[in-house]
Parts: structure tokens; sequence; C-alpha cells
């Protein structure tokens, strides 16, 4: 959890925010990086409110446009599941097919390595790796 913390908060405000807006499950953990981080509240809040609204305003327009066509697949029988897996489908594809590509670019660090960054014993700036957290 740690390890995804700070590669979170590696992450500038603005790919933050709407990382957890676009996947919910990771919302928790984005806006806690981002705390650990210690980006301004004020700012964060306007990126919040302004990708929420924008989220908001993609899924009503969804539902207006094409929302009498999922109530029908819904009445069927395992339609919530057929549905799902429509949606999940082409976005685990898409997703695959960034990572792939840019790890071929060479953009994506490898976070398999386990060895510690040493920060500077004198130090009294914020430890910038992960592993040298004390918790971690």
């Amino acid at each position: 959890m740690a390890a995804v913390l700070g590669r979170l908060a590696g992450m500038p405000l603005h790919r933050l925010v709407i990382a957890a807006k676009l996947v919910d499950v990771i919302a928790l953990p984005a806006f806690v990086a981002a705390g650990l981080a210690g980006f301004p509240y004020r700012r964060f809040l306007a990126w919040v409110v302004a990708t929420a609204a924008v989220r908001g305003l993609i899924l009503i327009g969804l539902g207006v446009l094409i929302g009498d066509r999922l109530a029908g697949l819904l009445a069927l029988p395992g339609g919530i599941l057929l549905l799902t897996a429509a949606v999940a489908v082409p976005v685990l594809s898409l997703h695959l097919l960034l990572k792939r590509l840019l790890l071929r670019k060479g953009k994506l660090p490898c976070v398999s390595s386990s060895a510690p960054t040493p920060t500077h014993p004198t130090s009294t700036a914020r430890p910038i790796s992960p592993s040298a957290w004390p918790w971690h």
C-alpha cells in the first residue's frame, strides 16, 4: 500500500484527481496520496469539483442518449453482467494497450527494484522515495 501511495503522490495533481474520478477504486488512495504530497487544499478541491462536474455531465448525457436501450438490456436475466462485460473488456484492453506502448517507449519506471534510495542523514526535507519512509 505504501508503494501505491508513493507512486500516486508523485503524480501531478490534475492527473491524480482525473485518475481517481475515472477509476473509483483508486479514489481513496489517490486522495490520501494528495494529502501526503502536501497539495494545497483549495487547488485540490478545485480539481475535484471540476472533474466531478465533467464526470456527472458525461454520465447524465450517456443516460439521456442510451438509457432507454440499456433499460431493455438490464431487464434480461444476466443483463447487468453483460453490460458490465461490455464496458470492462474495452477499458481493460485500452489499459493493456497503453501500458504496453508506454513500456515499449521506456516511459514507465521499473517498480520491481527493491534497492532503497538513501537520504542524507542531516536532511530535514521530506523523503522523496517511498523506500525511505519510516513505515516501509
